[in-house]
Parts: C-alpha cells; structure tokens; sequence
C-alpha cells in the first residue's frame, strides 16, 4: 500500500497595499485598498492511498486508489472589501477514486474505472471579477461527479 499527503499553509499578505489612481481615474484622492488575496486558500491539502490489491501474478495487477482534496475559502478578487465585494469562494472537499487493471493476464492491455467528486457535491473553483466595471462578478463551477473508463494498450 502506498499512501501519501500534502499540505499547504499560506498567510498571505500584502505589505504596500494602497494603490494611488487619481492619475489614471482624473479623480483627486482615488486610493484603491488591495485587501484580499486572491487564489490563495489558508489552508490546502491532500491525501491519496492506493492499494495493490492480491490477484495471481499472471493475471497482471489491480490497484485501488482514493484520493482526496480540501481547501479553505479563497478569493478571487484583490479587492474583496472595497471595490469589488463578493469575490469570496466557499472552501470544499473532492473526493475521487480509481480502480486500475494493468497487464490484464499478462497482456498490453490495461484498464481502469473512475470516479470524480465521488460524493457530488457543488463547489466552485474560480471567478472573474467585473465587479467595479461591469457591476457583476462570475464564479466558476467545479468539475461535476463523473464516472468514466478507460482502455489502453501499449505497443
């Protein structure tokens, strides 16, 4: 059994975050705060286990594999707390596992089944800020729970 993790902290910060547009803008005092930051979860990790399951040597081998993802809420906006508000992204968890045949009896073919956001939840990944010029903002769904196969040969 293999098994494996990875972990992230981040606290990220801006050190000057004042930007001064009165020359751009024509407007006198124009000082945009960058207060958020943006695609940097506090927080972000991994797990994966991936099992050899006991098959006859001749038959090839079988894993199982499960893996999972997890991060905190991020933003997807610099400016989340004053020009453009709502730019803020709920944390999720994905969760997906996999079931390899390779070799099958002792051939090049190999084969496997999948399962992507195995527990089907909504959750989104990214957005694209318009908030200060368009007045709206777009968030960007995640990938939906999907099954699927695979078929390989080698040659």
């Amino acid at each position: 059994m293999l098994v494996g993790f990875a972990g992230a902290y981040t606290d990220a910060k801006y050190t000057k975050n004042l930007v001064d547009l009165s020359v751009q803008t024509g407007t006198p005092g124009f000082i945009v705060p960058f207060d958020s930051y943006p695609d940097a979860p506090k927080w972000s990790g991994s797990v994966y286990a991936d099992v050899t399951l006991p098959v006859p040597t001749d038959w090839g081998n079988v894993h199982l594999r499960g893996d999972t993802f997890s991060q905190t809420s991020s933003f997807f906006s610099n400016n989340n707390y004053s020009i453009t508000p709502g730019t803020q992204i709920k944390g999720y968890t994905m969760v997906s596992l996999r079931l390899s045949w390779n070799e099958i009896m002792g051939s090049k073919v190999s084969a496997g089944v999948y399962a992507k956001n195995l527990l089907n939840r909504g959750y989104y990944q990214a957005g694209y800020v318009e908030g200060a010029s368009g007045g709206f903002n777009t968030v960007i769904p995640g990938e939906p729970q999907t099954f699927g196969a695979e078929l390989s040969v080698k040659f």
